[in-house]
């Protein structure tokens, strides 16, 4: 835990600026209200998510602005909190947290002991979580302010958040932040983004959208096309397109790529698995393995070698 000097001090505020650049993604825009406090921080990162908690007696505000490409969930874990924000100032009580995008300028206002988390990804690491949950659609921000995140009777994000950065020392402690990171991911996903599909769809999806997914789920290392998306579905080929325009804004045949190359990153991360990356991608009908790499690293942000050895240096901890 660091103790960091007050604000007015200019190696001060240089330590602050630091720490927001490299755990909230943020940087701090000056001036910032004078600090008469004694706060405290605790950070860490953890699979490219960075963890910032201020703790203890504070009176002020940062001025924050969110960088290109990142995302920042604010945490009021056992105090109220202050987020002004475009002329609105929107009011966090404990247990509650919202969330703020690349772009954003906003004033982190205190008042008061206690603590505040703040979490930051980037939208890779979004778009990489999903994977997790087996979900392929783009997501929407829901509407914009306070959720709460801390539900009545089960355990809240503050204490995963917690357990991760007081595990996340030595090997043994590394796989278990990597846990909680994850399922903190899956929870600020759960609690604060939708599915775009929802902004898109109709009622002919609402009929058979499951029926023509299960098949494609079903059939992903055979044959797809058109035709048969439309006669197990019973409806004609020009539906069928209109279908996958109107729920995912793609057409059917990249609806199939994206769903093959996320079964291939799937086998690739399984430690079960024994097939080299070829093999697998062969097994879902990619034949050119350097097209295979590009459309791969695309859509999940890194090469099959770099998922390989992700799993691989994994598999040596857990046999350490």
């Amino acid at each position: 835990m660091l103790n960091i000097p007050k604000q007015t001090d200019k190696a001060s505020r240089q330590s602050w600026r630091q720490l927001f650049e490299q755990y909230a993604g943020a940087d701090l825009l000056l001036p910032s209200a004078a600090y008469e406090a004694e706060l405290y921080t605790n950070c860490h990162m953890a699979e490219n998510m960075g963890y910032l908690c201020l703790q203890g007696m504070a009176e002020g505000s940062f001025a924050l602005r969110i960088r290109e490409g990142q995302q920042l969930l604010v945490l009021s874990a056992d105090v109220d909190t202050r987020v002004r924000r475009g002329g609105c100032t929107f009011l966090m009580a404990p247990g509650q947290a919202m969330i703020l995008s690349a772009g954003d300028k906003f004033d982190l206002q205190l008042n008061g002991a206690g603590r505040r988390y703040l979490v930051s990804f980037t939208d890779e690491v979004l778009k990489n979580g999903l994977f997790e949950l087996n979900i392929m659609p783009d997501l929407l921000l829901r509407e914009l302010g306070p959720r709460a995140v801390e539900p009545n009777q089960r355990p809240g994000l503050s204490l995963y958040i917690e357990e991760l950065i007081s595990r996340s020392s030595g090997e043994a402690g590394t796989r278990i932040a990597a846990c909680y990171n994850t399922i903190i991911l899956l929870l600020i996903v759960e609690t604060f983004y939708k599915p775009s599909i929802q902004e898109r769809s109709n009622g002919l999806g609402g009929q058979y959208e499951a029926i023509i997914k299960r098949y494609i789920s079903d059939n992903l290392a055979g044959d797809l096309s058109l035709e048969e998306l439309a006669s197990c579905a019973g409806i004609s080929k020009r539906q069928v397109y209109n279908l996958f325009n109107n729920l995912f804004g793609m057409t059917p045949g990249e609806y199939i790529r994206r769903a093959r190359l996320m079964a291939v990153h799937r086998e690739i991360s399984n430690c079960m698995t024994r097939e080299n990356i070829t093999d697998i991608a062969l097994k879902y009908g990619f034949s050119n393995p350097g097209r295979f790499s590009q459309q791969y690293k695309a859509y999940v942000g890194e090469l099959p070698s770099q998922t390989l050895k992700k799993r691989l240096r994994g598999g040596r901890l857990h046999h350490h």
